[in-house]
Formats: structure tokens, C-alpha cells, sequence
């Protein structure tokens, strides 16, 4: 081959590769780094300030976020609007002197969890904090601050939280609920902390799935009739016994009384005069209980209340009332029923029945 043609090849070598130099570097610039800082209305936040990192699943994690003003003024935060119920500004209003710094410190929830995200060991956080300037007449939307980082969960539970329903008391058979737990970090047992009058708990390794249990939440069968709402506090024992915060199961349900009328109120809405109305109501009581109505007993002659026979339901324990609207306006009325027992006792409930008689159409 020619030294002519050796130096022609060379030459086409060096430009392909000058051209691909510049293509790289082009692309390069092409991409823009990631801010420094974020700006809102003069208001600094340091990108580093809003990067929480990794940090394990914490109720109650505190982040304090420094906020400077780069400008000649003093300026006022009346509010800060927040992207989530999952997060809680301790101050409400920050006042910042020119070319000063404050802090804002948040509070996040990071036990909440997305459906999606239970049981996941590790789940990305993000939350936005914008502040809202005293007096601003800004219209345009703004990009707010945007918290990001890594969760991490010592345990995590197949349920996010544990709903018992509605229940009878007195006299109700223990009810138990069972939750699966499962310890991501070295643990030899979990620890449970609840409210003893509400609950009681027991936890044991599962059979056969490694640093998996079983937590059985049992209901105090002596909790009186109410709407109850706690939690239970599992912790993990480490082998050198310490205790480290693990995760919290929110608990809720509602407690009856163990004989009662369903629905406990009766409202008819607007009904003209003349019209009638009708509901049925059902005797409920817990099972192996024997109860059933006897008779019941109106304030009123227009209201009144009389034994049907409804499927799957007990003879004695249905009942209609009825209301015949005879005069205008919103009335309120009383139906005694006569509960009889299985000793023979007899308990009387009131039921509260109201109505809104109309003016009759014209023809």
C-alpha cells in the first residue's frame, strides 16, 4: 500500500475520532446537573437539606430544615402548606431577617405506607413544603421544596392496620384477630406494647417461615360499649437485649351493647301530611343469648309499632313502625320497646323516631 494512501487513512482515524470527542462532549453538556440549592421568592433551601438519606421507619422522625433569605428585606412566612397529613410543621409562621437564616422543623410520620408498599422492607419517601409569604400576591404555581429519602423498616406487617368491626358486650366470646410479622434486622423475638384494658397480645415464631411471627390480638371481652381506637407497639429484642422501635399497628372497632334495637334511631326525612311512613328495626343480641320483644309502646298515637317476620331473623325480634304524619314541621318521638329475657326479666329500650311533615301539593 502507498504512503499515500496510509497517510489518507490516518487522517480519516484522527477526524472520526476528533468528531466523536466533540459528540461526547456535546452530550455531556447536553446534560444538566443537579441544582445546588432550591429558590423560592428570595427563600434558599440547600439541596443537601432536603435529602433525609436512608433512615429507618421512625412515627416520629424529626428533620429540621435550615431556610435562608438571599434577599435585602425581611420577609414573613405566615404558613407553610404541606403535600401530606404524613407531615407537621412545629412553626407555623417564620419570621427571616435580610441575608439570615431560619429553621423549620417537620415532624414525619414514616410508618404510613402506601397499599402497595406493605411488607416492603425499604420504600422511598417524598413530601413537599411550600411557604406561603404574608401579603403575597403571587398567582403562578411554584415548585416547592421536595423532601426525598430511603425508608427502612426493622419490621413490617402483611396488614397496615387491624379493624375488629362491630362487636356485642356484654358477655361476647374472646375475639382474636391474627396479623403476620416479619423482622428484616438479626432478632431472636418481638416485644408487644399495648393498653391491657383494650387488648391483650400474644406473639409467636411462625412454624416455618424464618424471622416471620404470628401476633394474635385478642379483645378484652369486658370492654364496655364504645368505639375504641389504640395500637399495638411491637419492638424487637436484639440478642444483647436491647430494644429497638420496630412498628406500630393502629387498631380500631366498635363495641355494642349486647341487647339492642338496629338502627338505634329511626329518621323518616320530609314526608308530606297525610303520607306514612315505614321502617323495620331488628332486636340484636350476642349468640346464644335469648332475648326478644314483647311488646312495644308509643308517646303518640300516630306512631306505632307492630311484630313482622323477616328470614334468618328470630320470631319476637322484628319489628315495624310506622308513622302516619298528621301536622307540618320536624317532630321527634319515642317507641318503648319491652325486652324479655331469658329469666324472665324485662328491659325497656327507647327508640327515637322523627319526621318532617311538608304542606301537602296543591292540586
Amino acid at each position: 500500500m502507498s504512503q499515500k494512501r496510509w497517510l489518507l487513512i490516518l487522517g480519516a482515524i484522527v477526524l472520526s475520532c476528533a468528531a466523536a470527542y466533540q459528540l461526547g462532549s456535546k452530550t455531556k453538556e447536553a446534560v444538566p446537573s443537579a441544582p445546588r440549592e432550591y429558590e423560592i421568592d428570595g427563600l434558599v433551601v440547600a439541596a443537601s437539606s432536603l435529602d433525609l438519606g436512608e433512615v429507618w421507619e421512625d412515627k416520629d422522625f424529626i428533620w429540621v430544615l435550615p431556610i435562608q433569605n438571599r434577599t435585602d428585606r425581611i420577609i414573613k412566612i405566615s404558613d407553610f402548606s404541606l403535600s401530606c397529613g404524613c407531615m407537621e410543621a412545629a412553626e407555623k409562621s417564620l419570621t427571616i431577617p435580610a441575608h439570615a437564616t431560619e429553621r423549620l422543623t417537620l415532624k414525619l410520620d414514616l410508618n404510613r405506607r402506601a397499599g402497595y408498599e406493605i411488607g416492603r422492607a425499604t420504600r422511598p419517601f417524598v413530601g413537599e413544603v411550600t411557604p406561603i409569604r404574608t401579603g403575597s400576591t403571587r398567582r403562578e404555581r411554584v415548585r416547592p421544596w421536595q423532601l426525598h429519602g430511603t425508608v427502612r423498616s426493622r419490621v413490617t406487617l402483611n396488614y397496615s392496620a387491624l379493624d375488629f368491626g362491630e362487636l356485642t358486650a356484654p358477655g361476647q366470646k374472646p375475639v382474636t384477630r391474627h396479623v403476620m410479622a416479619t423482622a428484616h434486622v438479626p432478632t431472636p423475638r418481638l416485644v408487644a406494647g399495648v393498653d391491657p384494658d383494650v387488648l391483650s397480645v400474644r406473639i409467636e415464631p411462625h412454624p416455618e417461615l424464618a424471622n416471620t411471627f404470628d401476633v394474635a390480638v385478642t379483645l378484652n371481652s369486658s370492654l364496655s360499649p364504645r368505639h375504641f381506637k389504640t395500637k399495638v407497639e411491637l419492638r424487637l429484642l436484639t440478642p444483647d437485649g436491647e430494644t429497638l422501635p420496630g412498628v406500630t399497628l393502629p387498631v380500631e372497632g366498635d363495641v355494642r351493647p349486647g341487647v339492642g334495637l338496629f338502627p338505634a334511631v329511626l329518621a323518616f326525612g320530609g314526608r308530606q301530611v297525610g303520607d306514612s311512613a315505614e321502617a323495620d328495626v331488628v332486636l340484636r343480641a350476642p349468640a346464644g343469648v335469648e332475648a326478644e320483644i314483647e311488646k312495644a309502646e308509643s308517646d303518640v298515637p300516630h306512631v306505632s309499632a307492630e311484630s313482622i317476620r323477616v328470614d334468618n331473623t328470630l320470631a319476637g325480634r322484628a319489628w315495624r313502625v310506622s308513622w302516619k304524619v298528621a301536622k307540618e314541621g320536624h317532630q321527634s318521638h319515642t317507641v318503648y320497646f319491652s325486652i324479655r329475657k331469658a329469666d324472665k326479666s324485662v328491659e325497656k329500650i327507647g327508640l327515637e323516631v322523627s319526621c318532617t311533615g311538608l304542606a301537602t301539593r296543591d292540586e
